[in-house]
């Protein structure tokens, strides 16, 4: 799985490449790799990472509009970008948001009330760690329900090493799954190998943040590109920790998917020239 995922992220880096061709550092490597897909000084400081300056906008204003140019405006495999590309549009859609959320999720949505990104602050988090949702948006079921869909989106990422910091927050991690009564008689430790830890802390995030803050339902998203096998894999075998009730809190689905669902929707001449960029920009399979 490990050198499927490898190939995959070599191929996502020429494309990624071929994107940004005229404003790539084209001789720059790290250890001893190419890392040409990183853009130019000028080209990430002024934005060419995203899809335009609207969504550049989303982006600065969630980071206090800081002078300096962060490290994931120059890198076009890392996935902190593509949130904003993906999701930032429907601050000003709305509409077509609930109506792209409802039939890609498969939930019961009205009208979305609130989009966030890097989102809940460490001073909101009740996991009291750093953890947070990539894109958190707060929806109205027809029925009158408040629910919330906590959306974390990856790219070439895989699995990560377990770090001090974060295993010192376990206890927390490991009463609120017991809180939660999503899983099956589930050891914890199965869930703290490194292939689930994220999947499951976030997750465990978005219960969480539910019951603190009044919401009637919940959902925890991975988005992830269709090529990558890491996440195609790991996904289905988490769903094995969980019972029924909590199957019905995660979801998984592709950026193919994601876009399958942007075009069953009644699509405006802009949002089609935003589908169409998303698809060329990530080579998404359709």
């Amino acid at each position: 799985m490990k050198q499927e995922n490898a190939v995959f992220k070599e191929e996502a880096r020429k494309h990624q490449l071929d994107c940004f061709k005229n404003c790539n550092q084209k001789n720059l490597t790290k250890n001893g790799r190419a890392q040409n897909h990183w853009l130019n000084h000028n080209a990430a400081s002024s934005g060419k990472i995203f899809y335009n300056e609207k969504v550049f906008e989303a982006a600065q204003t969630r980071r206090g509009n800081k002078k300096n140019t962060p490290e994931w405006f120059y890198d076009t495999l890392r996935s902190q970008h593509i949130p904003y590309n993906f999701f930032a549009p429907f601050i000003d859609e709305k509409n077509f948001g609930a109506s792209v959320l409802a039939a890609a999720l498969k939930i019961n949505v009205s009208k979305l009330l609130d989009i966030q990104f890097e989102y809940p602050s460490s001073i909101n988090n009740p996991l009291r760690d750093r953890t947070s949702f990539d894109v958190f948006i707060a929806y109205q079921t027809p029925a009158g329900k408040k629910g919330m869909a906590g959306i974390e989106v990856k790219y070439t990422e895989g699995a990560y090493s377990l770090g001090e910091t974060e295993k010192s927050h376990f206890e927390t991690y490991y009463s609120l799954t017991k809180m939660s009564d999503l899983y099956n008689h589930v050891k914890e430790t199965e869930l703290t190998k490194n292939d689930y830890r994220q999947i499951w802390r976030n997750h465990l995030l978005a219960f969480s943040y539910a019951k603190e803050n009044g919401f009637d339902d919940f959902i925890s998203v991975t988005l992830y590109h269709e090529g990558n096998t890491h996440f195609n894999t790991v996904m289905n075998k988490y769903n094995q920790f969980l019972n029924e009730g909590g199957k019905k809190t995660v979801k998984a689905i592709t950026y193919s998917e994601w876009i399958t669902a942007m075009k069953k929707e009644n699509i405006s001449n802009e949002n089609e020239k935003w589908m169409q960029y998303l698809v060329k920009r990530y080579n998404i399979t359709i």
